[in-house]
């Protein structure tokens, strides 16, 4: 029995043609339709594709290879859209016919698939236009079924290996973006790359088809910008037209050059103290390596000073602690390096060397500084609140570096304190483990004499003292800036209320509010340091006047779009369309007109 040709396409049986004038302005209408809201798809349909099948048949089953027919037979996989062409061989020479049951009855009949029988080769098209799992059958051998599938197309995914959030790269040297592409149906993927920052415009890097082989490696050298909130977009689309964007975590790209904001003992400093410190303050994070190798202190003419250098929790301090007391009298220098580096990665150098000079007096400080008073404020305070550390400390000589040792459940820190001003220095946290903290403060002053002195706090359960949450939380974005409003509290000596920010839905939570909003304003708060392409979770506590802290109210996130979106009425497609509307009534038209009766 002869094989139709290849481009012969099977339909079903009930699929009627269309006749006459009516039919013909009827597919007129929806062709010319379907042409003017194109301009207003928002999201572009899978597109067909085809490929090619082959099937061997006999009494024993169904088979991909000739002499392999078993029952059932292997599982054949379409996309919704696809044309498959199918090459069926008979290898009984008996005839056998494929067919897709669509209404489960078993039998090949009214709204099933249906190709011609053979008992040679035959090649036909299935439409893979109805979603779902059915069973395919043989229509002269009804023991020979299968199992045919329809699915949506998927579309690729993407993730990011590099960069993370921890990263950040050095402005004008060139870095290495890498992602894995995958799409669940194997179908090819083109991908665009893009990068943003600061909530503006995106800016193309690269356009290309995904390598066969994961990750996808993007060369790429940013220039001209320093960022904390850079973000890499990867848009993947498949060839069906399935797309989706992915955007890497917000890094920081530094192309700013660091520089020394200032030093101790000052340039062309005298009697200087022969068991001093010598700081440099940087005004960024530097890398401790390349800069520490690069700094040294030595008599003039003379030899490098041994010592050990320590850096500020912030990596924005080096400390030099000379390893005995300088000479009686000496002028010394201080040699900073040109290859001293920023942490990013690889480093913007400083670019130039720098040394100053200072000389030494007869005297040596062996009195320590004296801490005046050291506070934790609250004492007690709720898992995850705001608990307040603050000291006074003074020296006649300078005080080179305030620390806090904290101690507590699952807690060993060393913290630096900041300075505020005059003898003030303070520290900013918060816990979640419940029990009491020890913290032991640690001066130094330029001399490196150290004093110490400890206090304490508790951190008890959330939601102590039997205050009611506040209720009713909720989040919205006006204008980039992000408002949150909640029910008022009605509690007996209410003082007021703490707004908390985070980035994830559980604790902990950052506060943003260090004192309480009063209980008599409005019960709303607008935050206005919140980054675009970030998400945020917000909540609200209440607060008596005694210091007791409600538990957590509602818990309400938002994302703040770093991107911009077009307007969805642009005048183009607006036009479009009214264009092949004045189309379609013209054709409608001159058909009525050449067929009214003479």
């Amino acid at each position: 029995m002869a094989g139709k040709p290849l481009a012969f396409r099977m339909s079903r049986r009930t699929t009627p043609p269309l006749r006459g004038l009516g039919a013909s302005v009827l597919l007129l209408i929806v062709l010319l339709a379907a042409a003017a809201l194109l301009p207003f798809v928002l999201s572009q349909p899978a597109k067909a594709a085809q490929f090619s099948l082959t099937l061997y048949v006999n009494a024993l089953g169904w088979s991909f290879t000739s002499g392999g027919e078993a029952r059932p037979g292997p599982i054949l996989l379409a996309v919704q859209g696809d044309q498959v062409d199918v090459t069926m061989t008979s290898e009984d020479l008996l005839p056998h016919g494929f067919f897709i049951d669509y209404n489960g009855n078993g039998v090949a009949d009214s709204g099933d698939f249906v190709s011609p029988q053979t008992s040679g080769t035959i090649q036909f098209s299935i439409p893979a236009d109805t979603l779902g799992t059915y069973t395919y059958g043989d229509q002269v051998v009804t023991l020979n079924t299968g199992t045919w599938v329809t699915r949506v197309n998927s579309p690729p995914q993407a993730s990011f290996h590099a960069p993370t959030a921890a990263t950040s790269w050095t402005g004008g040297k060139t870095h290495d973006i890498s992602f894995d592409v995958t799409d669940p149906d194997g179908d090819p993927v083109q991908v665009s790359v893009s990068y943003s920052f600061g909530g503006g415009a995106s800016q193309a890097i690269k356009s290309f088809a995904a390598g066969p082989t994961n990750p996808q490696i993007v060369p790429w050298t940013p220039s001209g910008f320093s960022s904390t909130d850079t973000v890499i977009r990867v848009v993947v689309q498949d060839s069906r037209g399935a797309s989706q964007p992915f955007d890497s975590p917000a890094f920081t790209v530094d192309s700013a050059v660091p520089a020394i904001l200032s030093y101790s003992p000052a340039a062309g400093a005298s009697q200087v103290d022969r068991n001093s410190l010598i700081q440099v303050n940087w005004s960024e994070p530097m890398n401790k390596a390349t800069t520490a190798a690069a700094f040294g202190v030595k008599g003039a003419g003379g030899p490098w000073v041994a010592g050990t250098t320590t850096w500020s929790t912030d990596a924005t301090q080096l400390t030099f602690r000379p390893g005995g007391s300088l000479a009686v009298g000496t002028q010394y220098e201080v040699h900073v390096n040109a290859t001293s580096s920023d942490a990013s990665d690889p480093g913007n150098a400083i670019g130039h060397d720098s040394i100053w000079t200072f000389s030494t007096g007869a005297l040596t400080d062996r009195t320590p500084p004296q801490i005046r008073s050291l506070s934790a404020n609250p004492s007690a305070q709720i898992a995850n609140g705001f608990v307040n550390v603050t000291a006074d400390v003074d020296d006649t000589g300078g005080i080179a570096t305030v620390t806090a040792a904290i101690q507590g459940p699952g807690v060993n820190q060393n913290l630096s304190m900041t300075h505020a001003s005059g003898a003030r220095w303070y520290l900013n946290r918060a816990y979640s483990a419940v029990g009491h903290y020890n913290i032991t403060l640690w001066a130094t002053d330029m001399s490196g004499n150290v004093a110490s002195n400890e206090t304490g706090i508790d951190i008890v359960p959330n939601g102590a003292g039997g205050i009611p949450a506040p209720q009713s939380v909720t989040v919205s974005l006006n204008d980039g800036l992000v408002d949150v409003t909640w029910s008022p509290v009605a509690w007996p000596n209410l003082a007021g209320y703490y707004v908390y920010r985070g980035n994830r839905s559980t604790p902990p939570f950052e506060r943003l509010t260090s004192i309480p909003l009063s209980a008599s304003a409005p019960t709303q708060y607008r935050d206005t340091t919140a980054k675009t392409g970030q998400t945020y979770y917000y909540t609200v506590t209440a607060v008596n006047t005694t210091g007791g802290e409600s538990g957590y109210g509602p818990i309400y996130s938002v994302t703040i779009p770093p991107y911009q979106t077009p307007p969805l009425f642009d005048p183009v497609p607006w036009a479009v369309a009214g264009v092949t509307l004045g189309v379609i009534l013209g054709a409608l038209y001159g058909m009525v007109w050449r067929r009214r009766p003479t």
